[in-house]
């Protein structure tokens, strides 16, 4: 927290990758830490980062898209303050702990119950 907080924008350059799955758990604490995000245009960014909303997302490997989401972020203030208020948003109420344990139980509650029926 005490390194994010001297950034004024929080970048994942990932670059196109032939498997599509990782985990990008930095942008988790980049949105946490309120900052604004650009991001690669991946599957699993995009479900986290909406591009313009909550962050700015860009083609992998693109430096060109990349140096101008990172220039519009630099020349409004404004317009990067509330990326990263909407980012702190959206960290707390759809990727917060409690939230994570409370999708997990949703899932784990049917099956619970199924087994517990069951003598298997």
């Amino acid at each position: 927290p005490v390194y994010l907080s001297f950034m004024g924008v929080a970048v994942s350059p990932y670059p196109a990758l032939e498997q599509d799955y990782f985990s990008p758990l930095k942008l988790y604490e980049y949105m946490a830490a309120g900052l604004p995000i650009v991001a690669s245009r991946m599957p699993q960014i995009e479900r986290m980062i909406a591009h313009g909303e909550n962050g700015l997302l860009y083609p992998p490997g693109c430096i060109h898209a990349l140096v101008a989401a990172l220039k519009r972020v630099q020349e409004n203030a404004a317009f990067a303050r509330a990326l990263g208020e909407r980012a702190r948003r959206d960290a707390c109420t759809l990727h917060s702990w409690d939230q994570r344990v409370s999708q997990i139980l949703q899932v784990a509650t049917p099956i619970q119950a199924n087994s517990l029926a069951s003598p298997c």
